[in-house]
């Protein structure tokens, strides 16, 4: 009976601390782009504070999107990564569904 009892609980442990360890959100008081491991996302320029919310991902993907034409829709922005992409793909011009909320993992400098 205590070995069940103690695999959940070291199991619980491991997803709490892996749940800290590979989150998205940057913890309050994050440390500027620069002090940022390389793998990280990108944080959302000072400039963006509140577009987010306003705009929701389609605004985001107004600038970061693609488009026959461009790639990304604003010369100056970054693009959005393919993974991003629905499938994927570039090419299908949508954005995956599980990426519509951005700043979960992009956070604010």
């Amino acid at each position: 009976m205590r070995r069940p009892i103690v695999i959940a609980l070291s199991a619980g442990l491991v997803l709490a601390l892996g749940t800290g360890a590979a989150g998205c959100t940057a913890p309050s008081g994050s440390p500027k782009a620069s002090d940022r491991p390389p793998h990280a996302p990108a944080l959302m320029p000072a400039s963006h504070e509140g577009r987010f919310a306003e705009l929701g991902a389609q605004g985001c993907y107004g600038c970061h999107g693609s488009s026959e034409r461009a790639d990304p829709l604003l010369a100056s922005a970054p693009k959005m990564p393919a993974d991003h992409y629905l499938g994927g793909s570039v090419d299908s011009r949508e954005i995956d569904p599980v990426r519509t909320q951005c700043d979960t993992c992009h956070g604010q400098e």
